[in-house]
């Protein structure tokens, strides 16, 4: 198998659901050997489980970029999206190799930022994280994402406003 892997969780059609469904029934999904993984999604809660499948099952990830889908869901399924994070238990590629993640066309909404958190909280080995919005006025959520505790204290946080990036 490759070291490169695009997924488009929304333009695959099912993919998603496939995804989720197989994490909810705990069915065997086989691991990869993916180093640098890039996903197009949005983070509503049918796509979690999928998210969660792909970087459990990637053990050797490297480098995780996100490429956001571009429409603003506000409000939807908040609390959902917020205590799902939560109920992750531990995934390998955090816990050892995870050492870069890229993050397009955030908007800080609740949801992104509740996987902003939970990345931060658990990857042990993360270097650099950096965050791209088109947004410029998020200097609220910037400080908010520079006050979340990190799993590698050695970790650098960067955000970079009005970015036009697709």
């Amino acid at each position: 198998m490759s070291n490169f892997s695009f997924v488009n969780l929304i333009g695959i059609l099912g993919c998603a659901k496939v995804l989720s469904n197989m994490e909810m029934e705990m069915l065997p999904t086989p691991s990869t050997d993916w180093q640098d993984l890039r996903l197009k999604t949005d983070l509503t809660k049918s796509n979690l489980p999928g998210i969660t499948r792909l970087l459990r099952t990637s053990p050797n990830l490297y480098k995780l970029t996100i490429r956001l889908n571009s429409i603003v869901q506000s409000g939807v399924h908040v609390d959902d999206e917020l205590n799902y994070w939560n109920s992750v238990q531990s995934l390998p590629c955090l816990e050892k190799t995870l050492e870069y993640v890229n993050i397009y066309n955030f908007n800080g909404e609740t949801s992104e930022i509740a996987l902003v958190e939970f990345l931060l909280k658990k990857a042990r080995k993360l270097e650099q994280m950096i965050i791209y919005s088109k947004k410029n006025d998020m200097l609220a959520i910037h400080q908010k994402v520079l006050s979340f505790e990190r799993a590698s204290p050695e970790s650098a946080v960067m955000l970079y406003l009005g970015v036009g990036i697709v």
